[in-house]
């Protein structure tokens, strides 16, 4: 996700929230960026591994609203998704912004350029979501406990995290943790099998 740069981006960022009627999943994105403790999760889980915070957070939607845990085709699909939007768009976009940071002083060009490269990777992102979630074509379960939620979001952020088949650390299983307690508050629920980080076994995408 776009971290929030400075003052004037920021107002920049909510404009473009409101005058772009988000979907649901944009939505829960969005607020849940926003919770205590999740933004600094995300970024330390992005800086670690490189993982795509926007497939991160699309993840846990996709187990909050019932949507289940990813098939071995949808696992691969959303790789895919993140993969080809990452590397194409949203990376090279943030690449440029970085570059003008500390260029950029306030009312100049190259500041008015940095926000317009800002509110492209804004779109961009939610193009991505978009297309993430167009991989379901079916009602998700609303019947599903808020176990089963937990569960099913966390297998999911995992899966998506050992798919790079690099093993789970404890810091990681850590900031997965903070987000999915931000987005259920209710750590207690957490799934007894997620005490043993090394239990978690990588997805089978052969």
């Amino acid at each position: 996700m776009v971290d929030r740069l400075a003052s004037q981006d920021s107002v920049i960022y909510r404009c473009f929230m409101a005058e772009n009627l988000p979907r649901p999943l944009w939505d829960f994105v969005v607020q849940v960026y926003a919770l205590d403790g999740v933004k600094e999760a995300c970024l330390a889980l992005q800086e670690r591994r490189d993982v795509d915070v926007s497939l991160l957070l699309f993840s846990v939607w996709a187990g909050k609203i019932g949507h289940g845990v990813f098939s071995t085709n949808i696992l691969k699909s959303v790789l895919k998704i993140s993969d080809e939007w990452q590397t194409s768009v949203i990376k090279p976009l943030r690449k440029v912004r970085n570059f003008l940071k500390n260029r950029a002083t306030e009312g100049t060009k190259i500041q008015v350029l940095r926000i317009s490269i800002l509110e492209n990777e804004l779109s961009a992102e939610r193009q991505e979501l978009t297309a993430l979630g167009d991989l379901f074509s079916g009602d998700p379960n609303v019947q599903q406990s808020e176990n089963s939620q937990i569960d099913h979001a966390l297998r999911n952020t995992l899966d998506v995290l050992k798919s790079s088949k690099v093993g789970l650390t404890e810091e990681d299983l850590r900031d997965i943790k903070i987000i999915c307690a931000a987005v259920f508050s209710e750590e207690s629920k957490f799934p007894n099998w997620l005490d043993n980080v090394n239990a978690v076994t990588a997805p089978n995408l052969d």
